[in-house]
């Protein structure tokens, strides 16, 4: 078949142009011998300089969402990066849920008392908070910040969240409790201040 000559010359373009997009390894000829050409890598190694931002951002990514102080004065006069949750204990019953609290630098104390009415969504009734610390004790109400809660009645609750320490009605701390299952119930149940 003969093609015409204005169908011969796209032909060739396109041949031409695919060749530049596609390169054959043995592409080329000098007096008649066909040279070798390099065969370049898929993907070649990054240099040192390169490959520094690119390890950075992966151990960033990697490590997962931002992680809350365990205790922060919202007020940023004092570090309270040693405090620890240093126990967790809690009782569900029907729709409420009774948690107590322990937070430690090891120099003071920080105990949580807190009731929750369980639902959609799940809420904080009241809660109360004393600090022992100094050789003094402060203490007041809680506020809920925010929550998560998981567990139905078969098995043992989930709870965390973030809650302010309102002292005379103001937030001065926020408490963070990473979502925990209470494995241990409460011995004696709290009393509640109404």
């Amino acid at each position: 078949m003969v093609l015409p000559s204005s169908r011969r010359q796209s032909l060739r373009s396109f041949q031409m142009a695919l060749a530049r997009l596609i390169p054959a390894p043995d592409r080329g000829r000098k007096a008649g011998v066909r040279v070798r050409q390099k065969q370049k890598a898929a993907w070649k190694i990054p240099s040192l300089s390169q490959s520094i931002p690119i390890v950075v951002a992966i151990m960033l990514t990697s490590c997962g969402a931002h992680k809350h102080p365990a205790v922060e004065d919202l007020t940023h006069r004092e570090d309270l990066s040693f405090f620890r949750l240093g126990s967790i204990q809690g009782t569900r019953d029907g729709d409420r849920l009774d948690v107590q609290a322990m937070y430690t630098d090891s120099s003071s104390i920080l105990d949580l008392t807190l009731r929750f009415e369980i639902g959609m969504p799940t809420r904080l009734t009241s809660g109360t908070w004393r600090w022992t610390r100094h050789n003094t004790a402060s203490s007041g109400t809680v506020a809920q910040h925010d929550i998560s809660f998981l567990g139905g009645q078969s098995g043992a609750p989930s709870v965390g969240g973030a809650f302010d320490l309102l002292a005379d009605g103001v937030a001065r701390y926020r408490v963070n409790i990473p979502l925990t299952e209470l494995k241990k119930k409460l011995t004696v149940a709290p009393a509640w201040r109404h």
